[in-house]
């Protein structure tokens, strides 16, 4: 990719990775890890051409319901083709309601 000049790498992670929950202590560590390494890597290969995204995804995932994996891929599909933010989050919108 860095020879071509262009490509992507994209990550997923729960939410526990943008906002700290008890349940989710264990796998919180890891995902937020997950999390410094996947900015780190954004930084230093954005200017080589390189995208590297995060999609943070709060629920569970299930066909047929309003957490479709068809919905998932969409807004995957989304921050690959805008390039514009490194992270999102899925369901869209979802860290205002944490924040609070």
């Amino acid at each position: 990719m860095i020879e071509r000049g262009e490509g992507a790498l994209l990550f997923t992670s729960d939410l526990s990775a943008m906002s700290p929950s008890s349940m989710f202590g264990n796998s919180g560590i890891a995902m937020s890890g997950l999390r410094n390494y996947i900015l780190s890597l954004h930084e230093r290969l954005l200017p080589l051409g390189i995208f590297v995204g995060h999609l943070s995804i709060s629920p569970l995932i299930k066909q047929g319901t309003s957490f479709d994996p068809d919905q998932v891929a969409e807004a995957w599909y989304n921050l690959y083709d805008k390039r514009t933010e490194v992270e999102d989050t899925f369901p869209k919108g979802t860290m205002q309601f944490i924040k609070k």
